[in-house]
């Protein structure tokens, strides 16, 4: 009788040992999950906030071709966003949007060489 205490005492502790193996390879996936979710966000957003500065740039290009404002005050560049152009004063000023992230590049007295960028919001 012994002999089956002692197995039985081998065996509960090889189940507390693989519980907490489980357990603690739960615990490293989540926070590696979590890791890895709060990494691809961080790198969406950098990349909409880069698009919105190109599309603010192609917005200033645009303008430097034809020297007008477009028509609706917005260059629409299809699924990579667009650029709302608006006066302000003697000043232009190109919003470059994509997403939530938005850029702005600011041409003093409407002048091209006076280019500004301005942080985006």
């Amino acid at each position: 009788m012994r002999g089956g205490c002692h197995c039985q005492r081998k065996r509960g502790v090889a189940l507390l040992f693989t519980l907490s193996v489980g357990v603690l390879l739960i615990v490293l996936s989540v926070s590696l999950l979590t890791l890895y979710s709060s990494d691809a966000y961080s790198q969406g957003q950098q990349q909409q906030a880069l698009q919105a500065y190109w599309n603010a740039r192609a917005g200033v290009e645009h303008f430097c071709d034809q020297r007008q404002l477009p028509e609706s005050s917005t260059y629409d560049f299809a699924g990579r966003g667009r650029c709302v152009v608006s006066v302000d004063g003697k000043d232009l000023v190109f919003e470059g949007q994509y997403g939530k992230q938005k850029r702005r590049i600011r041409l003093l007295e409407r002048d091209p060489s006076k280019k500004v960028e301005e942080p985006g919001s």
